[in-house]
């Protein structure tokens, strides 16, 4: 018997994971095929919206899953991280957002 742990976040701040056993290893356009016959993971239809890891490495469909393995279902981002900081550094101002933005009084610039 093989286990593997599936995780996945479908939307925000919602994740599921549950532990699967087979009898053998399957490839990993297999293991999706599998997973979206349980009415839990039906938001697997659309694969193009689908990043697939294992352990945090990104693999292709064609990765023989083994024993043990974490695969993780991930999301694209929307927005990216480098960018949203920046815009939302520019919508706060630089006194009120940042490291050193709570200064005790009489202290120098900066620190």
């Amino acid at each position: 018997m093989i286990e593997i742990t599936v995780i996945a976040c479908p939307q925000p701040r919602q994740w599921i994971e549950k532990t699967i056993s087979i009898e053998h290893s399957h490839e990993l356009s297999q293991m999706i095929e599998i997973l979206q016959k349980d009415p839990d993971w039906t938001f697997l239809q659309d694969k193009k919206d689908w990043t697939f890891s294992v352990w945090g490495r990104k693999v292709p469909m064609s990765y023989a899953l083994s024993h043990l393995d974490r695969l993780e279902i991930v999301r694209g981002l929307l927005v990216d991280p480098k960018t949203a900081r920046r815009e939302r550094f520019k919508k706060q101002g630089t006194r009120t957002a940042g490291l050193f933005s709570k200064k005790r009084p009489g202290a120098k610039q900066g620190y």
